[in-house]
């Protein structure tokens, strides 16, 4: 089952990355708006194992790790080719700066929590950039949330790190600080 079977994309993207791309889309029965994440169509056949793995990873992740501050899973297709989401009301790296410190501080205390039970559930997001955190809306009530876990790794075991115990992080920081 195709995300178009169910959902009418608007035209253009909300975000493009190496693997996937995201659109608003709104539900054709209920009427409800989200944010549709697909497998890219320019995915070589070489790439399209990776991008798969990918994406399977991020939609099981998703569902064992629900939490206030992730990410929430709304729908997916069967054959992991898509998954569904709220549409953010703000993505952190488009935030105006400067940040007021009350804010940040709300932002951080938000991904820390949404990090910690990812981490006591066994996985290690490893792409934490302002780009993956948001700020949704449910039922009225916004809360910032840690998304796209499609980098993660299940490296965590006994809340214990394994290989050479070195830190895990972006090896490309981010200098919007």
């Amino acid at each position: 089952m195709s995300g178009n079977d169910e959902y009418r994309l608007e035209p253009r993207h909300l975000g493009i990355g190496g693997y996937a791309e995201v659109f608003a889309a709104t539900h054709k029965h209920s009427g409800a708006r989200v944010a549709l994440k697909r497998l890219k169509r320019s995915v070589s056949p070489q790439e399209h194992a990776e991008a798969l793995s990918r994406m399977r990873r991020e939609i099981e992740t998703l569902e064992k790790v629900s939490h206030p501050h992730v990410m929430p899973l709304i729908a997916f297709a069967p054959d992991y080719t898509w998954y569904t989401m709220p549409i953010a009301a703000q993505v952190l790296s488009k935030l105006q700066r400067p940040i007021l410190t009350d804010v940040l501080l709300t932002i951080v205390r938000a991904c820390a929590a949404g990090l910690a039970i990812a981490h006591a559930r066994g996985h290690i997001h490893r792409d934490v950039t302002p780009a993956n955190i948001m700020e949704i809306e449910t039922a009225g009530y916004l809360r910032w949330v840690i998304a796209d876990f499609g980098s993660s790794d299940l490296s965590l075991r006994g809340g214990k790190p394994l290989g050479s115990g070195h830190a895990v992080a972006n090896p490309r920081p981010y200098q919007g600080f």
